[in-house]
């Protein structure tokens, strides 16, 4: 018969107290970590402001690798951003394509700050990526870079003066954030790539908020010229196709003055033919990169994985052993719910602010399994680890 005692062994009394401190542990890490974006995101939002701020030159290198159509269509939006200074548009053409020289020679007659360079085909033994930035940082006639993809939209004519903005209060790196633009469709085991993605993009942005970066979206980056320059470029990864975004900006934000903008104008979005496929090689890349720096924003979802799994743990333990007294049940079902709701009303929130379109309700439960979600791509990274390397 069903029992609903206070009078319980003293070790059920342990777990419970276990239980109930891994609970507390994961929603403070939760409230102080996790909102960071979401937070930033609201207050710029509501601070927005135009024409107080001296604008500095800008130099815009867009690396575009066979895809023409999405150029064409990106170039006009770059070129009428509102923008109250000289900037200029380098598209960098990895392979030399026809055409996206054919994109380029449309527009150039009406747009003198239009630029091209391009990569060889037969370029090899070395990271294209890089490359393409290296050529692009060198042709820049300013001091601020930034840095996009042909596959990205931008929404607003206001996003190059959202990013140019701290450069004139003395920023050296500013971080943006790009979104996949993609629909919810099955909620099967590929909705797992989405929230994966939403937990690693709020990870490294709560961190590059902090001013403590480890990992940015190129797609949506700027920094000072001369910090490219000062670190000798790509010198210490040349022998490895991805690190343009990990390792690099890990090395050039040591001690730097970095800002996040995260306000709705200085989002892009990228178009993305099979979004699936992109998560699993990007995610692959940035586990094998991430023995290269510091793994900040890994270890701190791991953590926030393992307090949840303590909870449970601890919780269901003192459940089954108080049986039939059902008081730790109710008590862990009760920490269980408080938390799932709590957290997926901010994820929901989150996930909004962000434009990253997942599941909130299924992030909570999918933090249980991300330990052997990682785990699993650990062992892809280890098993395709030489395809990282540019002699391969």
């Amino acid at each position: 018969m069903a029992q609903f005692s206070l009078n319980l062994p003293f070790y059920i009394y342990i777990l419970l107290t276990v239980s109930l401190l891994a609970s507390a542990l994961t929603l403070t890490l939760f409230r102080n970590f996790f909102r960071r974006p979401a937070l930033l995101c609201d207050r710029q939002n509501r601070e927005m402001k135009h024409g107080d701020t001296i604008l500095l030159p800008a130099s815009i290198i867009v690396y575009c690798h066979d895809n023409a159509t999405q150029l064409e269509r990106l170039l006009p939006q770059i070129l009428s951003q509102t923008y109250d200074a000289p900037f200029e548009v380098i598209v960098v053409n990895d392979g030399n394509c026809e055409d996206v020289k054919d994109v380029f020679n449309a527009l150039k007659p009406h747009h003198k700050n239009l630029r091209l360079t391009f990569i060889p085909q037969d370029s090899h033994s070395l990271s294209r990526k890089k490359l393409a930035t290296t050529l692009g940082v060198k042709a820049a006639r300013h001091d601020l870079v930034f840095f996009t993809n042909a596959d990205t939209e931008i929404p607003s004519d206001c996003w190059l003066r959202q990013m140019s903005e701290p450069f004139s209060s003395g920023a050296d790196i500013v971080v943006g954030h790009a979104s996949t633009n993609i629909d919810l469709q099955k909620e099967t085991l590929r909705s797992f790539y989405r929230l994966d993605t939403l937990l690693d993009t709020v990870a490294y942005l709560s961190f590059a908020i902090a001013g403590k970066p480890y990992r940015v979206n190129t797609r949506n980056l700027a920094y000072r010229k001369h910090l490219f320059f000062d670190n000798k470029g790509f010198c210490n990864s040349l022998n490895l196709h991805g690190g343009e975004d990990d390792i690099f900006i890990s090395e050039i934000s040591q001690g730097r003055n970095i800002a996040t903008v995260l306000s709705f104008d200085a989002q892009i979005q990228v178009d993305c033919y099979n979004p699936h496929k992109e998560h699993r090689l990007s995610k692959t890349s940035h586990i094998f990169t991430s023995r290269f720096i510091s793994s900040r924003g890994s270890a701190t979802l791991s953590a926030a994985s393992w307090t949840k799994m303590l909870f449970l743990g601890c919780g269901v333990a003192a459940s089954i052993l108080a049986l039939p007294n059902l008081l730790p049940a109710i008590i862990t079902l009760l920490l269980f719910i408080i938390q799932w709701i709590v957290m997926g009303i901010t994820w929901r929130k989150i996930g909004n602010l962000l434009h990253i379109k997942a599941n909130p309700w299924m992030a909570f439960p999918f933090m249980f399994i991300r330990p052997f979600y990682n785990l699993y791509y650990r062992i892809r990274a280890y098993i395709t680890r030489q395809r990282n390397y540019t002699w391969n």
